[in-house]
């Protein structure tokens, strides 16, 4: 079996473990530290061809240790591939929280989530996403911690919070693809909204085939520089959210008589979604558009590209069993391997107890490139 060692990057991650080193050994702890465990043995297999695609045992530890003003959370996971016989150690987050009297500072590897919509998202760009192919049994978790400073600052009507984050870790690292942005939120009774702008780098898939076709080596993260907001409003059995969001000089492939080029265009992303509660089901409907603002000639897109989602829920046994059937439809961009997409996936998810929780799905696809695959899971937490 051979170590693979997980890539790193000039990061906070050292600078929060000192940092903690410290503060764990001064007279500012709180209490002691709270530490949990969990195991988690997962498959997937391509159904088409009966084969075994991925495999893998994984050990996720999470300490927690309250501090008189703040705490300190560390999550590494201990993964082993069984198919490729590959041991990676991974820092899923790992950070450090300060709490003033009206503000909350948080420096390290961490997850941000921006947006009110579930499944897809127009502003939560601040994470980057994993391009392993496979399942996942909750599709938040596709979403990598980012090595960032956070700051929350609450008022009396809501809160600003203010972003830093460093380059993704699969990036080239260039220093000038660090993020920033600001948000400013509001909760109420029944209603929130948020407004955010900012800039954060994000991996484009035309990049990777611009690359590939012209023999060039384009960074494949560009920035997304935009402007925009979401809001989420509860009217009794349903619940309406929408997103927005207007990016500007977006990197698209153009096709011309020189071979293909990239070209920047403005873009408009729009979402609305609603949520209805039917007894035991939840029935959540979605769509999104991307809307060009000027489209140049011989784009291998369409000037307007569209996403949908409906998802069908009900739980059963006290909500120790649940079982969920999403249809997914994508239109892509016209390019090679790239074909719109229907996606059927039921999952299925079984709490026996406190400690194990069993998981199985599918993702078939009905129509697209893609191949059909399903996965089992058990996890056990101690």
């Amino acid at each position: 079996m051979k170590f693979l060692k997980s890539e790193r990057s000039f990061s906070l991650t050292l600078i929060i473990c000192l940092a903690a080193a410290a503060l764990l050994f001064s007279s500012s702890l709180a209490g002691a530290a709270y530490i949990s465990h969990k195991v988690t043995g997962y498959t997937t297999y391509d159904l088409e061809n009966s084969s075994e695609l991925y495999s893998y045992l994984e050990y996720d530890l999470k300490l927690e240790q309250r501090l008189e003003k703040g705490q300190f959370v560390l999550n590494p996971k201990l993964q082993i591939n069984t198919l490729e016989e590959e041991l990676e150690l991974e820092l899923y987050e790992g950070y450090l929280d300060y709490y003033f009297s009206n503000a909350d500072l948080r420096i390290g590897r961490q997850i941000i989530s921006w947006g009110k919509a579930d499944g897809l998202t127009v502003t939560n760009l601040i994470n980057d996403q994993s391009r392993v192919q496979r399942p996942f049994v909750n599709p938040d978790d596709r979403f990598l911690g980012s090595d960032a400073f956070k700051l929350d600052y609450y008022t009396d009507s809501g809160t600003l919070e203010a972003v830093i984050s460093l380059p993704p870790r699969d990036s080239d690292l260039d220093a000038d693809q660090s993020g920033f942005g600001l948000r400013y939120s509001v909760l109420g009774m029944g209603s929130d909204y948020e407004i955010s702008a900012g800039s954060f780098p994000q991996y484009n898939p035309m990049l990777e085939v611009y690359n590939r076709v012209t023999g060039s080596s384009e960074a494949l993260y560009r920035d997304q520089n935009f402007i925009g907001g979401s809001f989420s409003n509860d009217l009794g059995k349903f619940v309406l959210k929408g997103e927005g969001a207007y990016f500007f000089n977006r990197d698209y492939l153009q096709q011309t008589e020189k071979g293909p080029q990239i070209v920047e265009n403005n873009e408009l992303e729009l979402l609305v979604g609603i949520d209805y509660y039917l007894g035991d089901y939840l029935i959540a409907l979605q769509a999104k558009e991307g809307i060009l603002i000027d489209e140049p000639n011989n784009l291998v897109r369409d000037k307007t590209k569209g996403e949908y989602s409906l998802l069908v829920q009900r739980s059963f046994m006290r909500d120790n069993l649940n079982l969920e059937n999403w249809l997914i439809y994508r239109e892509m961009p016209e390019l090679p391997n790239m074909e719109d997409t229907l996606l059927w996936r039921p999952r299925l998810s079984y709490d026996y107890s406190d400690q194990l929780t069993l998981s199985t799905g599918l993702d078939h696809v009905i129509d697209g490139p893609e191949k059909s695959e399903i996965f089992a899971q058990i996890e056990y937490t101690f």
